[in-house]
């Protein structure tokens, strides 16, 4: 892994089914610890709540592009996630300009 871009602490980052490979190829290329529900043996998984519970243990913020999952994140937050609230081509460069400000308030898992 590349070392994390210059003043900022590498971040671990579980994404979801929905969210396009290029938002992995940025994160990895920003230094980020990095890996699809595929990449970790659970492309089957269809709980959403099992996916969160993965992500927690793992210490990793969950990416996911799925609104109705976010919302119920909402209502019973379990560790951290990110809604990406974008068309996937624009998904890469909305997380990359919004990541900054939206980390500050989290200390950083690894």
């Amino acid at each position: 892994m590349p070392p994390a871009s210059p003043g900022r602490q590498p971040w671990r980052f579980f994404l979801d089914h929905d969210v396009p490979v290029s938002v992995a190829r940025m994160l990895r290329g920003e230094g980020h610890d990095c890996w699809t529900a595929g990449e970790a043996g659970l492309a089957t998984e269809s709980q959403d709540d099992n996916l969160t519970v993965y992500a927690d243990e793992k210490n990793a913020v969950l990416v996911t592009m799925d609104r109705e999952f976010s919302q119920r994140r909402r209502k019973r937050s379990i560790g951290r996630h990110i809604w990406l609230r974008c068309p996937e081509p624009e998904a890469a460069d909305m997380l990359r300009s919004n990541w900054q400000t939206s980390s500050r308030s989290w200390r950083s898992p690894m």
